[in-house]
């Protein structure tokens, strides 16, 4: 029901090896990573980032009014 990965030889990772993180110990089962690498670090950094802030728009509403030219 544990798992201990040790993460020093991964070199690239990505939201697939986030995923089996968080699958895991949805099972009931612990999780514990050892000697992460810097991949590793890098990508539990941005994820833990992007789940503290709110998140916003990728397109912006245009705010202001649209300019009209000299004839309208």
């Amino acid at each position: 029901t544990g798992l201990v990965l040790d993460c020093s030889r991964v070199t690239f990772c990505d939201s697939g090896f986030l995923a089996a993180l968080d699958w895991w110990p949805r099972q009931g089962r612990r999780l514990r990573l050892t000697h992460r690498s810097r991949a590793v670090e890098r990508l539990l950094r941005a994820a833990a980032g992007s789940l503290s802030s709110p998140r916003k728009p990728l397109i912006h509403a245009q705010q202001t009014a649209p300019r009209l030219g000299p004839t309208g």
